[in-house]
């Protein structure tokens, strides 16, 4: 079961989209009770340099909703909504459980943790879960959804960006 689950779950970073969703169709359709699939919706890593080149390129495909939803957010890219939907439709009964971060600048690969870079740093995660239940029926309104909880996660993670307080 695990070795099917690594193949399928090595999907192909964009050079297949349709064989990466029904992959991610698969995975939904298969999860149990006490299990979970993490996915990240961003599509990749964000960095103020592929925040740019994400504008520009919506900026010259005219499509001013999908700039105006990618500037409002300070610290996430846009979601990509293909692998959020394909799970929801799949597994209609999951609910879900989103995380937003900080602290984590900087980290390309396993090795940077590994490497003692981040002892010291401050790092902050906060997860918050929605049931099933208060999630849309439809693509559109999923899709909508999706986007707001996308602009949740952004505010989030800016405030955990923010300087601690000192305790007491």
């Amino acid at each position: 079961m695990l070795r099917d689950l690594a193949a399928r779950t090595r999907l192909s970073g964009g050079r297949d989209p349709q064989g990466d969703l029904a992959a991610l169709r698969s995975i939904a359709a298969d999860l149990g009770a006490t299990s979970g699939v993490v996915i990240f919706p961003e599509g990749t890593r964000a960095s103020p340099a592929r925040r740019a080149a994400l504008l520009s390129a919506l900026e010259r495909k005219g499509d001013a909703a999908a700039l105006a939803r990618a500037r409002a957010l300070h610290t996430v890219l846009p979601i990509r909504l293909g692998g959020a939907l394909a799970l929801l439709e799949a597994a209609p009964e999951a609910d879900l459980v989103f995380c937003a971060h900080s602290g984590f600048d900087g980290i390309r690969s396993l090795k940077d943790f590994a490497s003692g870079a981040f002892v010291g740093a401050h790092i902050r995660v906060h997860f918050f879960r929605v049931p099933r239940a208060e999630v849309p029926a439809g693509s559109e309104a999923r899709a909508s959804w999706l986007h707001e909880q996308w602009l949740r996660v952004d505010a989030l993670s800016r405030a955990a960006s923010s300087p601690l307080r000192p305790a007491g």
